[in-house]
Parts: C-alpha cells; structure tokens; sequence
C-alpha cells in the first residue's frame, strides 16, 4: 500500500511538472506577443504624431500664405508634400 501511494504521488508530481513547464511556456509566449504589441502600438502612435505635426505645419504655412480656407484645406490633405514644396521654393530656389 506505501508503494502505491508513492507511486500516485511520483505521477502527480510528474504532471504537476510538466503543467509547470507548460505554464511557463505559455507565459513566455504571452510575454513576447506583449512586447511586439507594445512596439507596434509605439510605432502607430509616432506615425500618427509624424503625419498630424504635417498637417499642422501646412496649415500654418497656407495660412499665413494665401489667407484661404480653400488652399489651407488642399495643403493640409498633401501635407508633407506642401511643406517640403514651400521649404523648397521659399529657402532653396528664391536664394
């Protein structure tokens, strides 16, 4: 009877192993999946800050420009375009 019992508790601990190891698998792979998600979210935020800090450079430079809505919403949808085309025309060209 003493050896049966050891023998149960032999198996339960030998399960309770490989639970812990599969345990520590998935965790492993919860962590990595956090980590790219953490990145990816970073790289979205920086992409959307990037495009909106173009838009609000056109639209400042239309605006103090042309003094239209009209040209300020144009400039605003090409947005970086407009501001590397000013930059250019205004600074590289006229000098």
């Amino acid at each position: 009877m003493k050896d049966s019992d050891y023998c149960e508790e032999e198996n339960e601990y030998q399960t309770a192993e490989e639970r812990i190891e599969e345990l520590e698998a998935r965790l492993e792979e919860l962590e990595d999946n956090h980590s790219s998600t953490s990145s990816s979210l970073a790289i979205a935020i920086l992409k959307f800050i990037f495009y909106v800090w173009g838009i609000v450079v056109s639209l400042v430079i239309s605006l103090s420009n042309y003094d239209s809505v009209l040209w300020t919403i144009i400039h605003a949808i090409l947005s970086w375009l407009y501001v590397i085309y000013y930059v250019v025309v205004k600074y590289i060209i006229q000098s």
